[in-house]
């Protein structure tokens, strides 16, 4: 994160995130104050997370959330591929609930809304070691 010294001052409660739960429960929460830090004579602008608990203890620990980091440096465009060095990878799956399982989780993450019939996990051999994954479509007409 980059600050700005002339539009991003040093200051308290400059941003709450609350998370609630399906019935509108609060379940936890962060107060944001930024600051700038000098070090070794570098400045570094940081927002730093605040929480009071009900018996008043106070917490710059960050929020304890999942999160799902999804790398895509390692894909690479399997159409800029030498077709000579591709090689096709059967992918097994325990049985078919765990097959239904992976495609609806993918789809779902990655917002598809195409009808997935197949998995398919192609090595392209001049990108030393990088995978693609390429799932065939089934496109649904309504």
């Amino acid at each position: 994160m980059h600050g700005s010294k002339k539009f991003d001052a040093s200051g308290s409660d400059r941003m709450k995130i609350e998370i609630i739960d399906e019935q509108d429960n609060l379940v936890d929460y962060r107060v944001f104050r930024t600051s700038w830090q000098n070090n070794k004579g570098k400045s570094r602008f940081r927002v730093i997370p605040l929480k009071v608990d009900e018996d008043g203890k106070r917490t710059e620990a960050k929020l304890h959330i999942p999160v799902i980091y999804l790398g895509l440096s390692r894909l690479f465009p399997i159409r800029e591929a030498n077709g000579d060095n591709i090689t096709t990878n059967k992918i097994e799956f325990f049985d078919k609930e765990q097959k239904k399982w992976f495609i609806e989780n993918y789809t779902e993450i990655l917002s598809i809304h195409e009808c997935i019939e197949n998995v398919s996990n192609y090595s392209i051999g001049e990108t030393d070691k990088k995978r693609v994954w390429e799932l065939k479509q089934i496109i649904m007409i309504i």
